[in-house]
């Protein structure tokens, strides 16, 4: 059995729309979930994210201008990842594109909006994947962050192209809610998400000149990440036959 978790970044008001995230065996993720949450008390905190982390607020308070500190525990973080997950998978979306180019197809009736459409392309590569790499015997189920908008669409996507009912479950601790039932790939799959939404706030800004440490060290594991370009959009419409407006 194969599980896959992903986690959005972004949404109308920023630049892009990443949704990204891991895959790996059930066992591979129990092992991870021991060493993630062992990280986790060792350091006294009881949850990751990566938004909090950054931004030392929360939890992460006391953490503030301690830059050693912070540096050897997103290590440790990316260590964990890479020794367990099987693959990662990201799919970037400028939204200012998706939308102009909505104008001239029927792209949302046949996607959704711009994170329908980064989860499905996600999900379809790591079927990709399976299939290539002698997984395709495997059932998969896709867990997906319960906080993100657009669950009902993405359930009739999928039901559509014939992929497993997505799952839905919270990266962080919710009032009324079991600690136990937090799913900690999802945390991971924050913390590439967010990383990768970053990146391209710095691009855009042209403030990018080499990928930052953490996100480079992301990059130890097997991956498949890529952002559409106008040019993949446009081929994406031509070769799935989505029709122009009139």
């Amino acid at each position: 059995m194969l599980s896959a978790y992903f986690d959005a970044s972004g949404g109308t008001d920023q630049y892009a729309t990443v949704v990204s995230g891991y895959v790996s065996t059930v066992d591979r993720w129990e092992r991870f979930d021991a060493d993630w949450r062992l990280l986790l008390a060792k350091e006294k905190v009881p949850y990751f994210h990566m938004n909090e982390f950054a931004g030392s607020r929360k939890v992460y308070k006391d953490w503030k201008g301690n830059e050693v500190r912070r540096a050897r525990f997103l290590s440790q973080l990316a260590e964990i990842i890479s020794a367990h997950a099987l693959r990662s998978f990201s799919a970037i979306l400028f939204n200012r594109q998706f939308y102009e180019l909505n104008e001239r197809y029927e792209l949302r009736e046949r996607v959704g909006n711009p994170y329908t459409f980064c989860a499905r392309t996600c999900a379809a590569k790591a079927r990709e994947w399976m299939q290539r790499d002698g997984y395709n015997n495997r059932p998969i189920e896709y867990v997906f962050e319960a906080g993100d908008r657009g669950k009902g669409l993405l359930r009739t996507i999928f039901k559509r192209d014939l992929l497993p009912e997505p799952i839905f479950r919270p990266k962080l601790p919710q009032p009324g809610y079991d600690q136990r039932g937090i799913l900690t790939p999802l945390q991971a799959a924050d913390f590439v998400a967010w990383e990768h939404q970053k990146s391209v706030r710095q691009i855009v800004e042209k403030r990018l000149t080499r990928l930052r440490k953490s996100l480079e060290a992301l990059r130890n594991i097997e991956k498949d990440w890529g952002r559409y370009t106008p040019k993949k959009l446009l081929q994406f419409c031509e070769t799935t036959g989505i029709r122009k407006r009139s």
